[in-house]
């Protein structure tokens, strides 16, 4: 329950288990007192949430998003992060359905694809055709008009929605 709750932030999960030790009862921690007393911890910043996308997490980039939303990261911020990937994979993928080596898709990409970053740019090329790449780039022009009240239907929906394609879902659902 605390590794949920935290989600990789090490110093949140010792400060808990203090916190515990301390509202424990003649040293017995139940459940209850777990549930009670862990706070959600876990912070989540965009390029955590375009990581998970670009790994095909796609419940845990939902969770992110919901991080962030919670944490007041508005959606501007969201969609660029979300949209610099898009291009970039839109670019890459259209050399690379041409029949160029993924490395040398990497080695001529602008800006440059840091090599930390290769494997998930590597899976998600993989994930989707050019030309759905190029669809979901349009699909964040409309989500971009939705935050500036040109366009009908809720930007985080939008974004939600946006996300699990990126990550590989197929959804049943159509597009606001």
């Amino acid at each position: 329950m605390i590794a949920a709750r935290v989600e990789g932030n090490l110093l949140a999960a010792a400060q808990e288990i203090e916190k515990l030790k301390l509202m424990a009862e003649e040293g017995q921690i139940t459940v209850e007192t777990v549930q009670a007393a862990v706070a959600d911890s876990a912070r989540f910043d965009v390029f955590g949430l375009t990581d998970a996308v670009l790994n095909g997490e796609a419940a845990h980039a939902l969770r992110m998003l919901e991080g962030l939303r919670g944490e007041g990261v508005e959606t501007p911020v969201i969609l660029w992060a979300l949209t610099r990937e898009l291009r970039a994979l839109a670019n890459m993928s259209q050399q690379f359905s041409q029949g160029v080596p993924l490395d040398k898709v990497f080695s001529s990409a602008r800006p440059p694809i840091w090599d930390k970053r290769k494997p998930l740019m590597g899976k998600a090329l993989q994930r989707h055709s050019a030309k759905r790449w190029s669809q979901l780039l349009m699909d964040a022009q409309r989500i971009d008009a939705q935050i500036k009240g040109q366009a009908a239907g809720s930007p985080w929906s939008s974004l939600s929605r946006l996300a699990l394609l990126m990550a590989g879902q197929r959804l049943a659902l159509p597009a606001e």
